[in-house]
């Protein structure tokens, strides 16, 4: 019996090389806030479905990093990592 997915969604930004946010929610939306309320240069966003299953990327516009944050929580996605049988 599969377990429902508890999605866990990291999310790092840096200006001048240096970190201005670094963070851990479990909602879209809330890291949706922070990336339209933060001024950064860089962004990397980690989406961790299971232990040891995840997505990641680097992004450098607030456009690139909701792109990646919306194909990362895909709704076929999510339905395929959550029936899938990962060992």
């Amino acid at each position: 019996m599969n377990r429902k997915l508890r999605i866990r969604i990291d999310l790092k930004l840096s200006k001048n090389g240096e970190l201005v946010l670094n963070t851990r929610r479990w909602k879209r939306t809330a890291i949706w806030s922070l990336l339209k309320a933060k001024l950064f240069e860089k962004g990397y966003l980690k989406v961790h479905y299971r232990p040891g299953v995840f997505n990641d990327a680097e992004f450098y516009t607030k456009e690139e990093g909701k792109i990646i944050l919306d194909t990362f929580l895909d709704k076929r996605l999510l339905e395929y990592t959550e029936r899938a049988v990962w060992e």
